[in-house]
């Protein structure tokens, strides 16, 4: 959750990574860390396979509708309008003009959700209302096509070999940037990550907890040498397709480790990063148009707050994780967090 709010602080106050005078560290965790999205597309397919994969055959379409999407349309909605809101306080406000510009169609299609990774091109339409919320489409997307495929193999090898098409599938919608429903490049975004996560689900069933313990180590000290040789050489001459690497390298390595390495599985133990993990999906889904009003009310207010310097990240973290408290109050639930 660090790291993506993170790059929200950096994208949203419009710091530009290639001039921001700190180390090239620094502006590296600012520029790439938007494929965070991935890690969670990730955690959410591996935790489906976990939670679902042996059950999921005594669910119809219809509850499970209701178990694993029906949760997120409220919030989805909220996160929605009130972009649209900060829209409009902006043209109104700031850029103080009367032709005020207001896309009902977009809205609608944004809280459906079947705004990207759809029918219609991101190219052509853009991002949802709260652009942030391809991510929930997408998501949805990979919930259901999960559903087909384990509701109705009635093999574990066939399906197996299903989720590794949808990760295939998803690869080449990456690589050849492909402009097709249901084929479309943020498509890729969720289905690569996601259905590998189902996979590395079937490594950690299947794997004894010492030869698990040897992968994780393994994976972890490879990611460490890799980014030792970063340092050294520089970020693309050190991986190639660092986006790429990130999703079938360093993911696996972040699981893997939160698993099996004791260390950080106590760390990840800790009341506190529970409790935040209880909350993550309620601050994913605020983040952005929080800070959007943030930056509204400093601007009215003559730009009293330097975003760009780093000092204000500790504070941006903490009004993210209130807001997304408030959220998970407000619903009274916290059945988004099995999301």
């Amino acid at each position: 959750m660090f790291i993506v709010v993170f790059h929200y602080f950096c994208v949203f106050y419009g710091a530009d990574a290639s001039k921001i005078s700190y180390s090239e560290v620094i502006r590296n965790l600012f520029q790439y860390s938007q494929y965070c999205v991935e890690l969670f597309f990730m955690l959410s397919g591996f935790l489906m396979a976990y939670n679902y994969k042996e059950k999921i055959q005594e669910y119809g379409i219809i509850e499970f509708v209701k178990k694993k999407i029906e949760s997120l349309i409220l919030p989805l909605i909220i996160a929605n309008v009130w972009s649209l809101i900060n829209n409009i306080l902006v043209q109104v406000l700031v850029q103080k003009t009367t032709q005020i510009t207001v896309n009902i169609w977009n809205l609608l299609i944004s809280i459906v959700p079947i705004h990207n990774g759809w029918i219609e091109s991101q190219k052509i339409i853009g991002l949802p209302t709260n652009g942030t919320m391809w991510f929930i489409d997408v998501l949805i997307l990979c919930y259901i096509i999960y559903y087909i495929i384990g509701r109705f193999t009635r093999s574990n090898d066939l399906y197996m070999i299903w989720c590794l098409i949808m990760t295939c599938l998803g690869y080449a919608c990456i690589t050849y940037n492909w402009e097709m429903p249901f084929l479309y490049y943020e498509d890729g975004r969720g289905y690569a990550p996601f259905f590998f996560g189902t996979l590395l689900y079937e490594i950690y069933s299947r794997t004894k907890e010492k030869i698990g313990r040897s992968l994780a180590i393994g994976l972890l000290i490879f990611s460490i040498c890799g980014l030792i040789i970063r340092i050294c050489v520089g970020l693309e001459n050190a991986y190639g397709d660092f986006y790429k690497y990130f999703i079938f390298v360093l993911c696996p390595t972040f699981i893997m480790s939160a698993l099996y390495v004791e260390p950080i599985k106590r760390w990840l133990s800790m009341k506190a990063f529970i409790y935040l993990g209880t909350i993550s999906m309620g601050v994913y889904f605020v983040h952005d148009a929080l800070f959007r009003s943030i930056n509204l009310l400093n601007t009215l207010g003559g730009n009293c707050i330097e975003f760009r310097n780093i000092i204000w990240l500790p504070a941006f973290l903490l009004v993210a994780v209130v807001g997304g408290m408030t959220l998970n109050m407000i619903l009274k639930t916290r059945v988004l967090n099995d999301n």
